[in-house]
């Protein structure tokens, strides 16, 4: 690991893809905002222009996410491999939902996301389709990626919602997973306040996430979505 993430100052959200996703989950923060169109981001003459910024501003710590399903992206092998061509150093971390299985390398943290064990209840939160076995896939991913793998859980009355649920998921789960991360919903979010779970857990390499954001300086690349709008790379 290159980059000491504690402390580092210049952070980058990538955004592949916009208003595009294979799940509908009601709790997601970007589908809250308006989009002003479906995009997906592709290496073009301004693609090279914020190389050639975030180098200016020495950013070493890249999140590739949504707006949208990052593997939906054809180009995001390609798009991962100039951020690392540029930034050899830096910590590069991509999120998914896990509900397609792809292989991409460079990468040094692959966060997937996951609401609950049970295929039912995942098809109530999040919608999809196809069947979908979370130990399975996580499986896949822990053969495929010799990396760090870090399972994200949103902290859900419908889903996760107390801490012996995040005990078992975190048991059944633990042969694959590196590091978890409990996260509260956005509070802009209309169901919040009835969907909304809390709880604490004390225990190794697991983390309740009540920050929005925990850098010193973050720029957004690729979105219009307004959530990240205070984060734009203004080019």
């Amino acid at each position: 690991m290159s980059v000491n993430i504690q402390n580092n100052k210049n952070k980058c959200y990538v955004v592949p893809v916009q208003k595009t996703c294979n799940l509908r989950c009601f709790f997601c923060s970007t589908k809250i905002y308006p989009y002003n169109k479906q995009e997906i981001m592709v290496i073009d003459e301004k693609f090279f222009k914020n190389i050639l910024m975030l180098k200016k501003k020495r950013t070493n710590y890249f999140e590739i996410t949504g707006g949208g399903e990052p593997f939906l992206n054809p180009q995001l092998q390609e798009i991962i491999d100039k951020i690392r061509e540029n930034f050899p150093q830096a910590f590069i971390k991509l999120y998914t939902n896990g509900r397609i299985r792809h292989k991409y390398c460079g990468i040094d943290e692959l966060n997937i996301s996951a609401v609950h064990w049970d295929e039912k209840v995942v098809q109530a939160i999040c919608g999809g389709y196809g069947t979908y076995s979370l130990i399975e896939t996580l499986s896949y991913f822990r053969d495929n990626y010799s990396n760090q793998i870090r399972l994200s859980i949103p902290m859900l009355n419908k889903g996760i919602g107390t801490a012996k649920q995040a005990k078992y998921i975190i048991e059944i789960t633990k042969k694959y997973v590196d590091k978890y991360v409990f996260r509260p919903m956005n509070t802009f979010v209309a169901e919040h306040e009835t969907m909304s779970a809390s709880f604490e857990l004390d225990m190794k390499n697991v983390e309740i996430d009540k920050e929005f954001c925990s850098c010193n300086e973050i720029d957004l690349w690729f979105s219009d979505n307004e959530l990240y709008r205070k984060w734009d790379l203004s080019i």
